[in-house]
């Protein structure tokens, strides 16, 4: 009630005194699952008034605190529980295999050609070499030495396989023995280079192969020499040095620009019908080139790399040089 002049305002309260109950637990939690070391945040939404709590993470650790934040370290799935009390009793609430943690990856390896004469790692290399930077230990490694092996073209594009194999892209036309007959590499073709001892470094002999043809699948002008390359399957991710134009399996094209990337299905014989990468849709990439692209078969991100200083994306925006590799992540 509301009193004027000299009264002072008043506020009456009228209650009754409720019996105590127990509380019922309950929680939530997020980032339930992903590598180690994993920070998950819990919430408490138990109702009934609790006073206490008690955490168990399933890890051997436990808390007391009412929304805490736990650590798990290693790899496992773990069954989470809450104990919430009051005066007039407790209750638990028990979620089982509710956090997955996998073991965290190793530190990656990169393997790159330089695009002239450079010491890494105290290594001597040009740009027909390949070298492997292990990032764990700080080391770089001469992976694929061109002059020892006869190719001293500048290698534009390549992609180690599983097998141990070398996919390689040329910048001008390499003369090789390519299934046992001499031959010519051009930059629109992509050839395999098998050693015969896989898996060792430097790579040792060897023997050349044919794996794509580009000049009888379309690839003939200046502008479409393959300047980034990667295998995932049976698709053969590709991007050019300009504007490419291939035909697509009803006879329409498909133009790719440099920041593009275009894939040749290796099963079916013939180019997809989309791009896999269209440039244009990344802000400030429309006017880029890009130079390297990895499919990370774990995250489904590309891995590129550009010619030249760039700024990419929205803001955060990426920013570098042909030195730096950005992640795309697709929406």
């Amino acid at each position: 009630a509301s009193r004027q002049a000299t009264q002072k305002p008043q506020l009456v309260i009228e209650y009754t005194e409720l019996a105590g109950v127990a509380p019922t637990a309950a929680f939530s939690g997020s980032t339930l699952s992903g590598n180690s070391p994993l920070a998950v945040a819990f919430s408490n939404v138990s109702t009934g008034c609790p006073t206490g709590y008690l955490w168990n993470f399933g890890d051997g650790a436990t808390s007391t605190d009412a929304n805490p934040t736990h650590t798990y370290d290693d790899p496992g799935t773990y069954t989470v529980s809450l104990t919430a009390s009051n005066a007039h009793g407790d209750d638990m609430e028990t979620k089982l295999a509710y956090v997955s943690v996998s073991e965290a990856p190793p530190e990656p390896e990169v393997f790159i050609s330089p695009t002239g004469n450079a010491t890494l790692g105290g290594i001597a290399s040009t740009a027909a070499d390949i070298l492997r930077y292990e990032k764990a230990a700080n080391r770089w490694t001469m992976v694929y030495d061109g002059s020892v092996r006869g190719t001293v073209k500048n290698v534009t594009a390549f992609h180690l396989m599983d097998d141990g194999s070398l996919l390689l892209v040329f910048s001008v036309n390499q003369p090789l023995t390519i299934d046992g007959a001499a031959a010519t590499a051009t930059p629109w073709d992509v050839v395999r280079f098998m050693p015969t001892v896989p898996g060792v470094f430097p790579m040792g002999p060897g023997t050349y192969s044919w794996f794509f043809r580009g000049s009888t699948q379309g690839l003939t002008t200046t502008a479409e020499k393959i300047d980034a390359l990667d295998l995932y399957g049976d698709r053969l991710l590709l991007s050019t040095t300009g504007t490419a134009k291939v035909t697509r399996p009803n006879n329409t094209v498909l133009t790719a620009a440099d920041e593009d990337v275009f894939v040749y299905d290796r099963a079916a014989g013939q180019w997809e019908s989309s791009l896999l990468i269209d440039g244009s849709l990344i802000p400030g990439m429309a006017v880029e080139d890009l130079a390297g692209i990895w499919d990370d078969p774990d995250s489904g991100d590309y891995l590129i790399t550009i010619t030249g200083v760039f700024a990419v994306g929205s803001t955060p925006s990426a920013s570098g040089n042909g030195k730096s590799i950005v992640r795309l992540s697709p929406n």
